[in-house]
């Protein structure tokens, strides 16, 4: 049997190929398979990477065995500040030139006879102090109202003198580290070298009598005695 399509040719059904479906799926297979690769790539290099930070002889366990070192260096800092600073008071004191034998016997020659000591000492402590604003070309800030330097209020380590102790009774029962106080700021060559601070003191008992423990700081002053 002959049969005729009669239609024009412009309404006669197209037939399709498959080939570009079949070309898109496999672009797209490919496309998947890539992927797979590189996700097991990068799988296996984080998997690395972890084995490193986390396995034995791992950054994690170096670290770990290295906390004692870093503990050490940082006592070492904290170490080198203390010592810096006592070094620091250390080279005032000694470009003063004091006398510190001469000193010594000072303290002896101005405490009382109810009074001796436990520790006499040399150091350092931070003092608020008042100290010239300076800009970044190094020179002094001028405050325009006053035409005098700026101030500012900072924090500075100064040389002390440190003097702890006892008092016993006096014969009327006074506990009176007053006397020596007194001594020691009225004293000509004692107070030209050491500024007398507000000190510490505490009523207590020393193998069974009554005392007055004490603490007495002296700022060491600038341009002392000399040798």
């Amino acid at each position: 049997m002959i049969t005729i399509n009669l239609l024009p040719k412009h309404l006669r059904p197209v037939k399709r190929t498959p080939i570009p479906h079949i070309l898109s799926i496999l672009a797209l297979l490919a496309a998947i398979a890539g992927m797979v690769v590189v996700f097991g790539a990068v799988h296996a290099q984080v998997l690395v990477v972890r084995n490193q930070l986390e396995g034995p002889g791992g950054v994690h366990e170096q670290l770990a065995g290295l906390k004692n070192v870093v503990d050490e260096y940082n006592q070492l800092l904290s170490d080198k500040t203390k010592l810096a600073s006592k070094i620091k008071a250390i080279e005032e004191i000694t470009s003063d030139r004091i006398i510190w034998s001469r000193q010594l016997y000072n303290l002896n020659r101005l405490a009382p006879d109810n009074l001796w000591y436990t520790e006499i000492m040399v150091t350092s402590k931070k003092v608020e102090k008042l100290v010239p604003v300076v800009g970044q070309d190094g020179k002094v800030v001028m405050d325009p109202a006053t035409n005098k330097p700026r101030m500012n209020k900072t924090n500075v380590d100064v040389p002390v003198l440190r003097v702890k102790g006892y008092v016993i009774e006096t014969p009327d029962g006074r506990l009176d580290t007053g006397s020596f106080a007194r001594a020691a700021e009225k004293d000509e060559e004692f107070s030209s070298l050491f500024q007398f601070e507000p000190p510490r003191v505490v009523d207590t008992e020393y193998e069974g009598y009554r005392v007055r423990e004490f603490t007495f700081e002296f700022v060491i002053r600038k341009g002392g005695e000399s040798t």
